[in-house]
């Protein structure tokens, strides 16, 4: 008899701000880190599905790239609206720049990144397993063999890590998407912070539980059922 295999998890990465410390010269004084969760290939294609059907919607070319940053406030929500009855789990990691101390992390972004996705997937709630995990290609290369040697460790976390094309792939853009909308809801700076919490109630996702681990604050989204959406 032969021991089951653990089951899959497809996890889609992206961020939002950068990993500069230079705040008075413009860098951004949060980073965000958001995954995107999905236990099976069929969940990835609904999805998939669902964003094309919008864009046709909204009369948008059929390889419009949906990047928060670049979209106005009627197109965020909408495309908000439209996810939040798909098939997802959503974890994010929030980095208040000012609480990180490490003169090695504040002096490498390389470094950095690395650091914010380690702890992203490492203090998983157990939420992944045996992962599949996409990175926006436009994000640190040397993110793969530091994920691998940190994640595996101990247990087989990560099972393979794939770069891809942002503007080619409409699930990083999603987590592109849930990343923006996170790190614009801490901004209290920002007149809509208010509102962009509850935006991600139309992402479909609410706060579950949250704990502060070495100057971040990380995050546990969880999927709402679309019953209680409707409510």
């Amino acid at each position: 008899m032969t021991d089951s295999l653990p089951p899959t998890s497809y996890v889609f990465l992206d961020e939002s701000g950068d990993a500069g410390f230079r705040v008075a010269d413009g860098s951004s004084p949060l980073f965000c880190i958001a995954s995107v969760i999905f236990d099976d290939p069929d969940s990835i294609t609904t999805t998939e599905c669902i964003i094309a059907s919008l864009r046709q919607r909204l009369h948008l070319r059929a390889n419009h790239e949906f990047h928060f940053t670049k979209e106005p406030h009627h197109i965020r929500l909408a495309f908000c609206q439209a996810v939040a009855v798909c098939p997802y789990r959503i974890r994010a990691i929030v980095i208040d720049k000012q609480r990180i101390y490490s003169p090695k992390l504040r002096n490498s972004a390389d470094e950095f990144y690395q650091f914010a996705a380690a702890q992203l997937l490492e203090h998983n709630f157990e939420t992944i397993t045996s992962a599949n995990v996409y990175i926006d290609g436009s994000m640190n290369r040397n993110l793969k063999t530091h994920l691998r040697q940190v994640l595996n460790r101990e247990t087989r976390l990560v099972q393979s890590i794939k770069f891809y094309d942002s503007r080619e792939n409409s699930i990083i853009q999603l987590a592109d998407m849930a990343a923006g909308s996170i790190a614009r809801s801490y901004k209290r700076s920002k007149k809509d912070c208010r509102e962009y919490r509850k935006i991600l109630s139309y992402l479909g996702v609410r706060l579950q539980a949250s704990h502060r681990h070495r100057g971040a604050h990380i995050l546990r989204l969880t999927k709402r059922s679309a019953w209680c959406l409707s409510r």
